[in-house]
């Protein structure tokens, strides 16, 4: 079996062509969410001691940010995951507390903040973190254009030597 891929080559010219314009087209209509990590925010971590559904915990800090924070399950079980790992905006103390005195309420625990942590992570980190990604594509690229000069060169002086 046969595949003409020169005399084909059009056409896989317009297949890649449709996949890169889609791809375009989709980070400028849709963007990138941007991790908490690289636009800053607060990070509360708790030891429920049962399971939960993400919507009721994301109900409970909606109540008090008024924003819609990311809910992430935590813990070694996977059918029983009783940690979770709340992001959101930067909070205030207050807002901090609200959020764990509702989730204590909700999931009868008597001391959570025993049972949690919390974080605030800066947004000038985020920045850093992703200029120095840039930096580091631009300078790879860079490189991976020389090393493809260099041994096209060496290969096209190989075979006029031949």
């Amino acid at each position: 079996m046969k595949i003409d891929f020169i005399g084909k080559r059009k056409i896989y010219y317009i297949i890649s062509l449709i996949v890169v314009i889609a791809g375009i087209v989709s980070m400028v209509t849709r963007g990138f969410e941007m991790d908490i990590e690289l636009v800053g925010g607060t990070i509360i971590e708790a030891e429920l001691g049962q399971t939960y559904e993400n919507a009721d915990i994301v109900d409970l800090v909606k109540e008090v940010t008024g924003s819609t924070p990311r809910v992430q399950k935590m813990g070694n079980n996977v059918e029983a995951q009783t940690g979770v790992s709340i992001s959101t905006a930067e909070l205030t103390e207050e807002q901090k507390e609200q959020i764990l005195t509702k989730i204590a309420e909700k999931y009868a625990i008597e001391d959570i903040n025993a049972h949690s942590t919390f974080r605030t992570v800066s947004a000038a980190f985020g920045s850093e973190m992703s200029s120095r990604a840039i930096k580091a594509v631009i300078v790879a690229v860079i490189l991976i254009m020389l090393y493809i000069a260099i041994m096209f060169k060496a290969l096209s002086g190989l075979s006029a030597g031949v």
